[in-house]
């Protein structure tokens, strides 16, 4: 696996990640959001397509884990399309559980909401 640089850009109530490569080019990068508290919510998570495979998705994950002990929260939450196998995939190997099924949620499309408690 490839090394790369990981940032966390702490803004009140909305603390954001990112991965990069030594030329500081982003290749992937994750916005969440402090809701009550004990509680993260992932709002967005993306890698770059040729980046996707390599570990930086986990890495990033990892990062928020980290981010979420030493801030005192212990549930962490995100939402992904039913019809995204791959994000499901990425998601239990992360170690998030499934804990339930948004109808008709944005777009008029069904959503899982996703969970890891720490």
């Amino acid at each position: 696996m490839k090394r790369y640089t990981l940032e966390n850009i702490p803004l009140t109530g909305y603390p954001v990640f990112s991965a990069s490569l030594k030329d500081s080019k982003i290749i992937g990068a994750c916005i969440s959001e402090l809701y009550a508290e004990g509680l993260l919510r992932i709002d967005k998570l993306i890698v770059g397509k040729e980046y996707r495979r390599q570990g930086v998705g986990l890495m990033l994950i990892f990062s928020i884990i980290n981010y979420a002990k030493k801030n005192g929260i212990h549930n962490i939450q995100c939402v992904s399309l039913s019809v995204n196998k791959e994000s499901k995939k990425f998601l239990k190997k992360a170690g998030f559980r499934k804990i339930g099924k948004l109808r008709r949620y944005l777009g008029k499309q069904d959503y899982y909401l996703w969970e890891y408690l720490l």
